[in-house]
């Protein structure tokens, strides 16, 4: 059965009343869009936080490992140093007992073999403590130094006072550090009458 005409333009139009219903679906969409939108932006936000606090854990984790391995380096080397130490300070009393047995050799007639054999010796202990940057100090003629001198005496001469005259044994330096201090007699400043004679 048809509609009149007039039936018709009673109603209203349905083109119009679908235009409407698709205008509010469509802004439904775009408040629930917006929400979820607001939503994943919040969430990457929150991610991006626990990735830059994991970052600066992780920094600090290679920085306190670093400076634990300087630590261990600093700590190795110190205990290196220590047992060089005490190693060359057990080996310094033979190398003085080589000295003074090549200066009586070189004052003596011994047979020229024997002084160049304990030569070669000497050379070979002396090359040794250089190779572990073991090096003699120069103490004759030098200002007396607490620091680096063992004072035995005091003795007249022509130098003046506070200068060493004389080295009783022979001081040695490890790296940059007194592995032992030089045993010295220091000039007193002044020849007495009976030592002038002399």
């Amino acid at each position: 059965m048809h509609k009149s005409k007039k039936e018709k333009e009673s109603h209203p139009m349905p083109d119009a009343m679908e235009a409407a219903e698709r205008r509010l679906k469509e802004k439904h969409k775009d408040k629930n869009d917006n929400t979820s939108t607001n939503e994943e932006v919040a969430a990457l936000q929150a991610k991006v936080s626990e990735l830059e606090g994991l970052r600066d854990q992780m920094l600090r984790k290679a920085a306190d490992f670093e400076n634990a391995k300087r630590r261990l380096d600093r700590e190795k080397e110190s205990f290196s140093n220590y047992a060089f130490e005490q190693v060359l300070s057990k080996f310094l009393p033979i190398l003085d007992n080589f000295d003074r047995a090549l200066e009586h050799f070189s004052n003596s007639e011994a047979p020229q073999s024997e002084i160049e054999g304990i030569q070669l010796i000497h050379k070979q202990m002396t090359d040794l403590l250089v190779e572990f940057q073991v090096k003699p100090m120069e103490a004759l003629g030098q200002p007396f130094d607490p620091n680096f001198h063992e004072a035995i005496g005091q003795i007249g001469s022509d130098q003046p006072e506070g200068i060493i005259v004389n080295e009783l044994r022979k001081g040695y330096f490890f790296k940059d550090k007194v592995l032992r201090p030089a045993s010295v007699q220091v000039s007193s400043g002044s020849l007495s009458p009976q030592e002038g004679q002399e």
